[in-house]
């Protein structure tokens, strides 16, 4: 039922009631009326009964008159009675005579004859009665109702009482009062009748009015219901007049006033739909949304040139498997969906990708995962940025660091292999000791113990010589700069000639953002540098200082300009030659150097400034000719602390184990030696020497192992080559990643295969028997949780 109709029949009902009110109060009214006029007949007969009831009354009043037996009865009571009978209009004469017919008292009124007169005379000829009674009697004598009372003394008439009623007098008092019955009830029904027009005249003018009012109600409901729908069909340039201001008229109004928020909303929707709109195609990166099922939903021209498409729609409808469409290697598509998968998000990840025509380049991706607010996925979303020319220029500048470690590690080598030289003999000639005291279990132990400490400083002298010659991306994080001078000194020392003397002083042990590498790099620049100044026989001092110093911006340093701040500086002296004016301006050029040919490329103090620049630190250099040169390098101070990664395994027991263990390398001692090692603990070893054979022993039985032990260099299989697979068929095992060197591998490369460790040879028994505990253990309680 639609409104109209509501608003339409409820006033129609509601006539109705008005109606059948009406009707019930008409019939109540109807008998009232009726019952009025009963009352009025009723009351007309009570006056003639009380007429009667009256004379009645007057009648036995005289019997009680007393007479005197000598003088009858008293003239004055008689009068007063006689005066009251006369009281009522229909009673036409009343006397009292004797038994001789003569008057006693006289209440009836003349005009002719004055009552006194009468007293005591026969009563008139036309007032006689012939009426001979002896008890009180009603008779009607020519239209006259007579009352005759006789009174007697002791059984002895003596008079009588004669009221005379004029019947005419009577029916015209009763004419009167049905005539004033008459008039008020037709005054009654007149004045019911009145009202009842009139209330139905105002029924009816209120059915007109209220029909009136509900079609300007309608006609604006109608203009409301018109609005909404065009608002609701997104037809907001409507215009409309408001007749009134009524609830209807402020719901107008109100609607008006929200068409018109709306509109202005719209536009400011638009202005800022066409503004992101802009941007978004006119952005340097390239923005995409990608669904679920691997397909763009929307990509801006950056993104479709990037990939060599001539237009946004051209990439979309031809990209249909962006994992191999779009990437060099498929999987860097699906690890990243992983990625985001669990974090809801992947940031700067780096990634080749493929262009149309086949031809790779670097990107860098930010993209996240969008869901609704019951966290129900809905798309990817992201941006990517063409890095190939910053990558190529990283690899450039990394090739200018290889070379120059090169060319220090060519400048160490002789005192290298004079420090190896020096080592290994210790460690034969404790062998030899060890061998001919095998007899004697203390010193032999000994013996050993020596052999070991010497093992481990080859050790640690081929982790510095890897650590400076490894061709790493820079990677920065917090730390202490002091550890870095501790072991490039350590590896200069055994370079530099004893004619030299290296004094160092490191007062600070604070933090700095930077990558290891090159600050190491920068560190043996320096005192490479140094050293060549120093060369002869009469050789010279090498100072190095490491200290905190606070600068403001009042202080100017050498007119660096620093900016204010704690900062950590770093100073590297020498005794040297010297530099003059002309040779300073130049040393941080490119290629330019004053060595001899093949003795330096030009490229150590123009790396230094370009590390020490990329850090957000500040070089300069202060040289005497002939009184040597000082190198003063400035980094800013980080406020947070390195965290060490030194392992403190010594005090930690070793606990035993009986799970099965793969063992795959290619060097014979060392599986011999790790499988002793591990039987001792318990545990159940199989070894193999290359990665195929592993492999085809575990594709037979998966469950046979519970860890794997691989190398990394091998031939036929590769150890992490041998992982993928591995993992491909069980990827809850375990493995352990162990490597003397490889450019191939990092321990970031290895955790992402999903290999559990990663750790560098040489590898001490208790380290390796943590480690393999450690993995196992957390295994362990992944499957109890």
């Amino acid at each position: 039922m639609t409104i109209f109709k509501k608003i339409i029949i409820s006033p129609l009902l509601l006539t109705l009631m008005y109606i059948g009110i009406f009707i019930f109060f008409y019939n109540q009214i109807s008998i009232v009326i009726d019952f009025m006029s009963k009352e009025a007949k009723t009351s007309s007969m009570a006056v003639k009964q009380v007429h009667m009831d009256s004379i009645f009354q007057l009648m036995e009043l005289t019997k009680e008159i007393s007479f005197n037996p000598l003088l009858g009865p008293e003239p004055a009571e008689l009068t007063i009675i006689l005066s009251q009978l006369m009281q009522y209009a229909a009673i036409q004469s009343a006397y009292f005579v004797d038994t001789d017919e003569r008057v006693l008292a006289d209440g009836t009124p003349h005009s002719d004859l004055q009552a006194p007169k009468l007293i005591g005379q026969p009563i008139p000829d036309e007032m006689l009665l012939d009426i001979k009674h002896d008890i009180p009697i009603f008779e009607i004598i020519d239209n006259q109702l007579v009352y005759s009372h006789p009174f007697d003394d002791q059984g002895d008439p003596i008079g009588r009482l004669q009221v005379i009623i004029s019947l005419d007098k009577l029916n015209k008092i009763q004419s009167d009062l049905l005539d004033k019955e008459k008039i008020i009830t037709k005054k009654s029904r007149d004045k019911i009748r009145a009202i009842m027009m009139g209330t139905i005249a105002v029924i009816i003018l209120s059915f007109f009015i209220a029909v009136l009012f509900i079609r300007r109600i309608i006609t604006n409901l109608n203009l409301a219901v018109d609005v909404a729908k065009k608002v609701s069909e997104g037809n907001l340039d409507i215009q409309f007049e408001i007749t009134s201001m009524d609830e209807t008229g402020t719901l107008l109004t109100a609607m008006q006033a929200m068409v018109n928020n709306v509109r202005q909303a719209n536009k400011t929707l638009e202005k800022s739909e066409e503004k992101y709109r802009n941007i978004f195609e006119r952005a340097i990166e390239g923005l995409f949304q990608i669904t679920q099922e691997d397909s763009f939903i929307s990509v801006n021209h950056s993104m479709a040139h990037m990939f060599g498409y001539d237009s946004p729609e051209d990439l979309i409808s031809t990209i249909t498997d962006i994992a191999k469409q779009c990437h060099v290697n498929p999987a860097d598509y699906h690890k990243t969906n992983d990625i985001i998968q669990e974090k809801g998000y992947i940031s700067g990840t780096e990634i080749r990708f493929l262009r149309k025509d086949g031809s790779m380049f670097w990107g860098t991706q930010t993209v996240r995962a969008i869901r609704d607010v019951e966290g129900e996925f809905l798309y990817y979303e992201g941006s990517l940025v063409d890095i190939t020319e910053r990558m190529e220029k990283e690899k450039l500048e990394i090739e200018l660091f290889q070379s120059r470690k090169m060319e220090a590690i060519g400048t160490l080598a002789g005192g290298v292999a004079h420090d190896f030289n020096n080592i290994l003999s210790g460690i034969f000639g404790y062998s030899e000791l060890a061998k001919r005291n095998i007899e004697n279990p203390v010193k032999a132990k000994g013996h050993i113990g020596q052999i070991i400490k010497g093992a481990k400083r080859a050790a640690e002298l081929i982790q510095q010589i890897l650590a400076f010659s490894r061709q790493t991306k820079p990677e920065k994080h917090l730390l202490n700069i002091s550890i870095v001078v501790k072991e490039a000194l350590k590896l200069l020392r055994s370079s530099i000639p004893a004619t030299i003397e290296i004094r160092k002083n490191i007062l600070s042990d604070a933090t700095i953002l930077a990558d290891g590498t090159q600050i190491h790099q920068v560190i043996m620049n320096l005192c490479i540098n140094a050293y060549h100044a120093m060369r002869g026989d009469s050789g010279g001092i090498l100072s190095i200082e490491l200290k905190e110093t606070q600068i403001s911006d009042q202080d100017n340093i050498f007119d660096l300009n620093i900016l204010s701040g704690k900062y950590l500086k770093l100073e590297v002296s020498d005794t040297g030659h010297g530099m003059d004016e002309e040779i300073l301006r130049e040393i941080f050029n490119p290629y330019f150097t004053t060595k001899k040919v093949g003795e330096g490329n030009g490229l150590g103090l123009a790396l230094v400034y370009g590390i020490v620049k990329e850090h957000g630190g500040y070089v300069k250099v202060h040289s005497i000719l002939g009184k040597g040169s000082t190198f003063h390098i400035f980094f800013p101070i980080s406020d947070k602390k390195a965290i060490s990664k030194e392992l403190t395994n010594n005090s930690k027991p070793i606990a035993c184990g009986t799970e099965r263990i793969m063992v795959v390398d290619d060097d014979e001692s060392i599986l011999l030696s790790t499988k002793e090692l591990l039987k001792d603990y318990g545990y159940k070893v199989s070894t193999f020497s290359n990665g195929a054979h592993a492999f085809k022993e575990f594709e037979n039985n998966p469950f046979q192992f519970d860890l794997i032990i691989t190398d990394m260099t091998m031939p036929q299989m590769a150890g992490d080559e041998l992982s993928k697979r591995i993992l491909n068929i069980r990827d809850d095992l375990p493995i352990i990643l162990c490597t003397g060197y490889s450019e191939n591998i990092s321990e970031l490369k290895a955790l992402i295969l999903g290999i559990k460790k990663y750790i560098q040879k040489p590898i001490s028994s208790q380290n390796l028997l943590l480690s393999i505990r450690e993995v196992l253990d957390e295994k362990n309680n992944k499957h109890i949780d």
